[in-house]
């Protein structure tokens, strides 16, 4: 599995790879910014692809999207570059902000990547609606709650079976 694999472009080799690439940049749509341009390739299920090129159009980074109906609204307190691509960034927000005018004042913490960063024109601090994909890394299964609850660090504080913790931000 992979998150190509996720929203349903299957590729499973090399050159399957480099023909959905092709495919996405002959029938995406070109947007351009002073640092080079992405190619949005997109089908009608809602899965996207986001090519990234530099100004010598050569091919420096691409993302997975997925277009769907609902949103979240985000309070955005910091944009995030990242060291993959100059096109590439992310923002970290608080989700629900019970105020427009304070964008801390949400139920927790996140950070998220936009595929197309170059070309928003949102600004921090600031409060959007966000529709948000995500592409799971990693996953842990247990049988029972009571399972969960074993399988837990003694010397932390344990996590109720039904919780969501923003770590690592």
């Amino acid at each position: 599995m992979s998150n190509l694999s996720d929203i349903g472009f299957s590729v499973r080799t090399e050159e399957e790879f480099t023909v959905l690439l092709e495919r996405a940049y002959e029938g995406g749509q070109k947007l351009h910014t002073t640092d080079g341009f992405y190619v949005r390739y997109a089908d009608l299920s809602g899965a996207e692809l986001w090519l990234q090129f530099d100004q010598k159009h050569e091919l420096i980074g691409m993302n997975p999207y997925f277009r769907g109906n609902s949103r979240v609204q985000l309070g955005l307190t910091e944009a995030i570059s990242r060291d993959q691509s100059q096109l590439d960034g992310g923002w970290v927000a608080w989700t629900n902000p019970s105020e427009s005018t304070d964008p801390e004042s949400g139920d927790f913490p996140i950070v998220f990547d936009t595929p197309n960063f170059k070309l928003s024109q949102a600004t921090a601090p600031g409060t959007y609606p966000v529709q948000l994909t995500a592409f799971s890394q990693e996953i842990a299964l247990f049988e029972s709650p009571e399972s969960f609850a074993q399988a837990q660090e003694k010397e932390e504080i344990p996590f109720a079976a039904k919780s969501l913790i923003p770590v690592g931000l």
